[in-house]
């Protein structure tokens, strides 16, 4: 009788087969993600230094610099109501800058209806759904959003951002209803999806979902009082990237962040966002760089920081641009040290 031979595989064999494979996908897995994060580190460094150097390039070459930087974005939640809100000119808030006070510095989704204290905090319903919201939109990232505060402009303020060109400004829908305008505002103007801010201005941007650049945008024009995001003068490593002045030799403990501006140490750096919007964008930009270092729930535009020295007399305030910093605080010099230090 003829004997078979079976030349198959037997079940050890391909089990030994299988976990091989599967050993070889995990590691080629986790070498693509590293590829990727790499390649995102590069490029967010790059982002930075172009987009520096593009704005530089177009200022160099432009006498007047009113209007150039329009409607870049506030940073700055809309009011509880709605609309624009002030504070008193010249004065500082430090404390604005968490995912529960509104209105504050952007940091996302801060509220479904409902979910309003009636002592303006925000308190998560029974539901989650607030919670639900925030995973889909936290704002910028509080690794650097707790070193921003809220600066109240005076007029002198406000006069010197219009001469560096900045005088209309967007504030975020911080709402569950982020593509649509705030919705306890009634548009003064109805055209189908023509809505309009207290000033006559329209609403910009709005999109599908929750995404932190698919936000409503309220225009609001800059006034004595309106808030603006500062970056705390303890984050000395950004001022001197930017080459911003920085008196390292005085010997200084800061009860409060403003006493560093009161005592000369530094001037303010005042920061926007480069958003779809913003007037610098349309002009030298198809659409503005995004970061790729953050998850898309985290804001991921880029911020254009101004510096602003007090004057005296009747020399005003010194207002210009210094420069570019993603949303995680990171200078081109940082993204580089990052981009060293993982490989």
């Amino acid at each position: 009788m003829k004997k078979t031979t079976n030349n198959g595989f037997t079940l050890i064999e391909l089990i030994v087969v299988v976990a091989v494979l599967a050993i070889i996908a995990t590691i080629a897995i986790g070498k693509y993600e590293d590829i990727q994060k790499d390649a995102a580190r590069k490029a967010n460094r790059s982002n930075i230094n172009n987009i520096t150097s593009t704005i530089n390039t177009y200022l160099a070459s432009e006498i007047n610099h009113e209007g150039l930087f329009e409607y870049v974005e506030a940073l700055v939640d809309l009011g509880s109501d709605g609309a624009s809100w002030t504070g008193t000119a010249g004065d500082y808030d430090w404390s604005k800058n968490t995912d529960t006070e509104y209105p504050g510095i952007y940091a996302g989704i801060k509220y479904v209806p409902a979910t309003i204290s009636n002592a303006g905090g925000i308190t998560s319903s029974s539901t989650g759904d607030l919670t639900t919201a925030r995973k889909k939109n936290s704002g910028i990232p509080s690794k650097f959003r707790k070193n921003l505060g809220i600066h109240y402009l005076t007029q002198k303020e406000v006069d010197a951002l219009y001469e560096a060109g900045v005088s209309t400004v967007l504030m975020h829908n911080y709402t569950s209803g982020q593509a649509k305008g705030p919705a306890s505002r009634y548009p003064l103007v109805v055209d189908t999806d023509d809505f309009c801010d207290e000033n006559g201005l329209t609403y910009r941007n709005g999109g599908p979902g929750h995404r932190a650049d698919m936000s409503a945008f309220y225009p609001v024009v800059l006034t004595n009082g309106s808030p603006v995001v500062v970056i705390n003068p303890n984050q000395a490593d950004i001022y001197r990237a930017l080459g911003v002045d920085y008196n390292i030799t005085k010997d200084f403990n800061a009860s409060t962040p403003d006493d560093y501006y009161s005592d000369g140490i530094c001037p303010r750096l005042i920061v926007f966002g480069l958003g779809r919007s913003s007037d610098i964008t349309a002009k030298l930009f198809q659409s503005p760089p995004k970061m790729k270092t953050v998850d898309n729930s985290s804001y991921n535009n880029y911020l254009l920081v101004f510096s602003m020295k007090n004057g005296t007399g009747n020399t005003g305030y010194t207002t210009e641009f210094v420069g570019v910093i993603d949303s995680e605080g990171n200078t081109a010099k940082a993204a580089q040290y990052n981009l060293d230090w993982a490989n």
